[in-house]
């Protein structure tokens, strides 16, 4: 899939009831997001784009492979980002791997690294981000591989998560802890892969 910019897939919040299955997406690095907006998206393998998935209401992600973003010169990447002046609500994001190049890699062309996060908002020019919630899935790579920059969010849980340790700066970013925002559950079952400690 590719066009100069835009989605590779795209499903428009009017629709309804739109199940995307057992597919393989390849985007071009010329495309905004591999596929984006208000789905159903089942047991497919999701590669490419600057970004892979972009936030639309009303939307499933369920036991899929994203991996290895294809960013432009220029620009950076992320596996799943919500959408500027959009209201996002009613997302379940559960039992995927999502791995990101990591953080610490720089590409030939590049001056600095382009992956930024497996998961970033659109933080100031969102509208509102409410309930959202990322279950049992691998999250790796990025700088700070989740970021929960949200503003305006409202019972947002990330819970039975791993994460791996391929990433630049840590596994999470205003998640948990002094710097948590408000409105993000973010608890000790979101785990190290690789020791089960919690994050």
């Amino acid at each position: 899939f590719g066009t100069l910019y835009g989605n590779a897939l795209k499903v428009d919040p009017q629709y309804t009831g739109v199940i995307v299955q057992d597919v393989e997406i390849i985007a071009r690095n010329t495309v905004d997001a591999a596929i984006c907006c208000s789905f159903t998206l089942l047991r497919a393998d999701v590669t490419g784009g600057a970004d892979m998935l972009n936030f639309g209401s009303n939307m499933v992600v369920k036991d899929s492979y994203l991996h290895h973003t294809a960013p432009r010169p220029g620009g950076h990447s992320d596996a799943m980002q919500t959408r500027a002046l959009a209201t996002t609500s009613n997302v379940l994001i559960d039992h995927n791997t999502m791995i990101m190049q990591s953080g610490n890699t720089i590409p030939e062309g590049f001056t600095t690294t382009p992956f930024n996060s497996v998961f970033i908002t659109c933080g100031g020019t969102c509208t509102t981000n409410e309930n959202l919630t990322f279950s049992n899935n691998l999250f790796d790579g990025g700088g700070y591989t989740f970021q929960c920059n949200f503003l305006g969010a409202s019972n947002v849980v990330l819970t039975g998560n791993r994460f791996g340790r391929d990433y630049a700066f840590g596994p999470q970013r205003e998640c948990k802890g002094a710097n948590a925002r408000a409105g993000v559950s973010f608890d000790d079952t979101n785990v190290f892969d690789n020791t089960g400690l919690p994050i």
